[in-house]
Order: structure tokens, then C-alpha cells, then sequence
């Protein structure tokens, strides 16, 4: 949908078995210098319902999470947290 190397990225998101009956929702990643680091800004709007909602608040932590430690130490997280019960 959009594209502003290095800052930002926003694209459509659709789950599978409900493609065409609802409209994509839309998910931005924003980057900005904080400090001497950086900080990633994810927003994920247009969302169907409460259910979507309860699970990007839930799935996009434990991937970022991952991300995360994948990005510092080269290995992914031991456990999937995505996977793990809530």
C-alpha cells in the first residue's frame, strides 16, 4: 500500500478462509530514530471484529518478541510464543 524506505511500510492483511467477506484490515510498521536506538511503531487498524482485535493483540508481541531476540542473538526464541497457551 505504501513504501517509505527506511521509515515506513504499510500493507493489507487478510485472514485466509475469510478472504472476500470482509475487507483487508491494514497493518503499518513505522521506524523512527529514539536515541541510539530505534523504535518500531506497529499499527494494525480495520479490524473485522473484537475476536481480530484479541488476536493481533496477542500474536504480533510474541512475533515482534521473536524478531527480537532472533535480531540479538541470531537464534530464534526456544519455544514458539505465538504457540505457547494465553
Amino acid at each position: 500500500v505504501e513504501s517509505v524506505p527506511p521509515a515506513r511500510l504499510v500493507t493489507t492483511w487478510s485472514v485466509p478462509d475469510r478472504e472476500g467477506v470482509d475487507e483487508p484490515s491494514r497493518v503499518t510498521f513505522d521506524l523512527e530514530p529514539h536515541g541510539p536506538i530505534v523504535r518500531l511503531t506497529v499499527t494494525h487498524e480495520n479490524l473485522f471484529d473484537a475476536s481480530d482485535q484479541t488476536e493481533v493483540s496477542f500474536g504480533w508481541p510474541a512475533v515482534l518478541s521473536n524478531l527480537k531476540t532472533l535480531i540479538e542473538t541470531g537464534s530464534p526464541l526456544a519455544t514458539e510464543p505465538w504457540l505457547s497457551n494465553r
